[in-house]
């Protein structure tokens, strides 16, 4: 792979160097053994690459390799991709995420097709790990 033709192909937009020095990283990545772990990437073409990141971006994302990564089958997204691509087409949509401990009085109830839901945290500064009870996601739009 050539990482200025991948650059040329995107004709040097915005996240073209760090696209194409991900896809490179990637393609010479070696297990513990010092045997390469993406050896489906030899069959693939620079175009095929621009045409992966085009894609990603039609969408208003970002290929950057953390979120947004390649995998034998295609692209993959991770939570943060989704939500991200999720509040570019409701922008006004409102995300609350938290855990719920031991002690806490969290209460949910759905009326008239609404959610509504109360959460109390009994005491925010010592919150360990074994006392999670739960979580929740809830998204308004």
């Amino acid at each position: 792979m050539n990482k200025q033709k991948i650059i040329e192909l995107l004709n040097n937009c915005e996240h073209s160097e760090q696209f194409a020095s991900y896809i490179i990283k990637l393609e010479n990545e070696r297990d513990r053994y010092g045997r390469l772990k993406n050896t489906w990437l030899a069959n693939r073409t620079e175009e095929e690459m621009v045409a992966l990141f085009n894609r990603v971006a039609e969408d208003g994302l970002v290929f950057d390799g953390k979120h947004i990564t390649l995998q034998p089958t295609g692209i993959s997204y991770d939570y943060i991709a989704y939500k991200n691509k999720m509040l570019l087409a409701y922008p006004e949509s409102q995300i609350d995420v938290s855990l719920v401990y031991e002690g806490d009085d969290f209460q949910v109830a759905k009326e008239s097709g609404s959610v509504i839901y109360h959460h109390n945290i009994k005491e925010p500064f010592n919150r360990k790990e074994e006392n999670i009870i739960g979580g929740y996601c809830v998204i308004k739009k």
